[in-house]
């Protein structure tokens, strides 16, 4: 993890002393990205369209541009991809029932039907939940009308290959390769075709050694998920400002530990941290921003503690991102998902605010409050050690879906 010196802070000053620093409102500058799309999303249960500004996702299979009028998107953390373009490019065939508001694609013995705004798909008439229960939808883009669905669980129910790179905002689909869907098993071999021996049968004489090969190199390593990746973690409070104050427990001391474990984390997954503070010491709203935006840190997350003055005994996890942020929104409801689900907390969802590191900070950016401190039991868990661990991985998992789109399974 880094801790800003001075060379950063003389950077800082100088990118500050030439253009002065940034409190405009609105929209961070960074958010305003090439890439960002507006569209009409239907929702099947009001019988309405809603207008959204979601993230276009480029889309390759076997290395060539898949081109279609209406684009791939990112939508509530999901890639959702023209249902008809993808399947044809696959060799599979697409029937779309308007009665029933459903889609179906066959492609060999394997026949998938969605239903626009269901959470659950039908895989050769078994039903199964959709990762984050995000299904198929009517999209509209100038005036143009298609049905997209769920990417990856689309190709891989169909025995396709799907990469995800965070920095490009590239899915990448492969025909070829070893990849198989994680239902399949291996045929029994009929009963005419002779079974292999339980062990092999050991040569009249020795085989010879074979000479080493100056061409052999041993497999390469797969790079950590994160390398290449830089996240910015601001401990709540520190030094005077002790934030809340329940049973002689300060919300400083639950903030500091959860954070360093979680840029532990992040850093054996071979992401690039950078902390506002790692030690109890005083440290500025405005100055978290200035340290944040002087690095070149892909998001931001503050974490903090709760409390509540009217219920001693409300208890559970908030997530906030800033008003009109899309990316700060699509962030906080991965990170909120994660946390509560690493750590079995109470889910209260994600809410907005115009908290300084949320408004000031030029990344996408979310403020973790992780539990009441103001209620007794969740108090006692919040100092646990274990308990904190769990956070911090829960957040350290959002961190890693949010980058890459890929889910880690624990």
């Amino acid at each position: 993890m880094k801790k800003p010196g001075k060379k950063v802070a003389a950077l800082l000053c100088a990118f500050l002393l030439a253009v002065g620093p940034v409190r405009a409102a609105g929209l961070p500058p960074l958010e305003k990205a090439v890439g960002l799309l507006r569209v009409d999303i239907f929702r099947e249960e009001e019988k309405r369209y809603d207008p959204a500004e979601v993230r276009q996702v480029a889309l390759t299979l076997d290395g060539t541009q898949v081109e279609a009028d209406v684009p791939a998107l990112l939508w509530e953390g999901r890639t959702l991809a023209p249902v008809r373009a993808v399947a044809e490019a696959l060799g599979a065939q697409v029937d779309w029932r308007a009665g029933d508001r459903q889609v179906s694609v066959v492609r060999g013995e394997t026949q998938i039907l969605l239903t626009l705004g269901a959470d659950t798909a039908w895989v050769n008439g078994m039903e199964q939940p959709l990762p984050d229960g995000v299904g198929a939808r009517l999209v509209s883009v100038a005036g143009a009308e298609r049905t997209l669905v769920p990417l990856r669980f689309l190709a891989e129910t169909l025995g396709i290959q799907v990469d995800w790179d965070g920095k490009t905002w590239t899915a990448t689909l492969t025909r070829e390769g070893p990849f198989l869907p994680p239902s399949w098993t291996p045929s029994p071999p009929k009963p005419s075709e002779p079974l292999p021996p339980t062990r092999p049968t050991p040569p009249s004489e020795p085989l010879p050694s074979p000479a080493p090969s100056e061409e052999w190199l041993p497999p390469a390593e797969e790079p950590p998920a994160l390398t290449g990746y830089a996240v910015v973690l601001d401990a709540g409070h520190g030094g005077k400002a002790s934030g809340a104050v329940y049973e002689g427990i300060l919300e400083k001391d639950l903030t500091l530990p959860i954070t360093l474990e979680t840029a532990r984390l992040l850093e054996e997954r071979g992401c690039e941290v950078f902390l506002t503070r790692w030690t109890d010491r005083d440290v500025g709203l405005y100055e978290r921003c200035d340290i944040a935006n002087g690095t070149e840190a892909d998001i931001f997350i503050s974490i903090h503690a709760n409390a509540s003055t009217t219920n001693r005994e409300f208890q559970g996890t908030f997530t906030y991102h800033y008003p009109g942020s899309y990316w700060g929104e699509v962030l906080a409801g991965i990170v909120q998902a994660e946390v509560v689900k690493a750590a079995g907390s109470l889910d209260w969802g994600i809410l907005s605010d115009n908290f300084v590191v949320l408004r000031e900070t030029r990344m996408p950016s979310v403020l973790v409050e992780t539990g009441f401190m103001s209620c007794t039991e969740e108090l006692w868990r919040l100092c646990d050690p274990v308990y904190q661990k769990s956070l911090a991985r829960g957040i350290a998992n959002g961190v890693e879906r949010y980058l890459t789109g890929t889910v880690r399974e624990e």
